[in-house]
């Protein structure tokens, strides 16, 4: 989650870097949803403003050709976008001030890099021993 950038066009991209936990069974990238702004405003279209944009969202790039789609009503939205690989990557161009990453953390999650505008801001783990979903990651 990043709620401090300068008014404006941002590029939110997570990128797989095809590295997982120790623990962890998998190494996949998963795309619930992006949060632009504040999560009760309804998805403003043109341009792609404050509101959820659901992984089906057509304002959403996937790069890559493996990406696959689940349904499950513990999703936002009631899916997810999954991919594995370290030429996989997901982004979202948006104008405002904050943008958070919605994603599900399992035992089969990786570590993805996140960054905002072509700067890498997080490495994210999203492994955990027990699945959770909607998370912010």
């Amino acid at each position: 989650e990043v709620t401090d950038l300068s008014d404006g066009k941002h590029t939110i991209t997570v990128r797989n870097t095809g590295q997982k936990n120790a623990a962890a069974s998998g190494t996949g990238l998963t795309l619930d949803a992006f949060i632009v702004g504040v999560p009760e405003a309804q998805p403003t279209p043109d341009p792609v403003g404050a509101g959820v944009w659901e992984n089906d969202a057509s304002a959403i790039v996937y790069e890559g050709s493996n990406w696959s789609t689940g349904s499950s009503s513990f999703d936002s939205g009631g899916s997810n976008a999954t991919a594995y690989g370290a030429s996989v990557a997901v982004s979202l161009t948006f104008t405002g001030p904050a943008v958070s990453w919605v994603s599900r953390k399992t035992s089969a999650s990786g570590i993805n890099d996140v960054y905002i505008d072509g700067r890498k801001v997080a490495t994210v783990d999203r492994y955990s021993s027990s699945a959770k979903y909607q998370q912010k990651v």
